[in-house]
């Protein structure tokens, strides 16, 4: 056999192992930002009496995310079709739950600490 056979095998091996490093921050990234925030969204809603279910739901939860800040249908609108307006959406919704900037930012990036902190927080729609 020549050199090259073995210079491909080394080539998929070195492929394969990139591929399964991303395969793991993926999965990493699942386990402590998507996950947690889901349980945050749906914690959110339970406390305003919206269901709890509807955090997984797409387009519905923006929804229900403005319904929970008392904005108008045109924001929901905006918040499907214009970037980072769904941001605000959140943050209003924050202000409902008597939280500012930091439980705003800790929702959307930080959910983890946000859901060690829920205990704390109330609706006040």
């Amino acid at each position: 056999m020549d050199d090259s056979y073995y210079m491909q095998t080394t080539n998929l091996e070195i492929s394969s192992g990139v591929m399964a490093g991303v395969g793991i921050f993926c999965l990493l990234v699942l386990l402590l930002v998507v996950v947690p925030g889901i349980i945050v969204m749906w914690k959110l809603f339970q406390r305003a009496g919206k269901p709890g279910w509807a955090a997984i739901v797409p387009f519905y939860n923006t929804y229900v995310m403005t319904e929970i800040a008392k904005l108008s249908v045109g924001w929901f609108l905006a918040a499907l079709f214009v970037p980072f307006v769904s941001q605000y959406v959140i943050y209003e919704m924050a202000k409902r739950y008597n939280r500012g900037l930091w439980f705003w930012v800790s929702v959307i990036l930080f959910p983890l600490p946000a859901l060690l902190k829920f205990d704390r927080t109330q609706y006040n729609g």
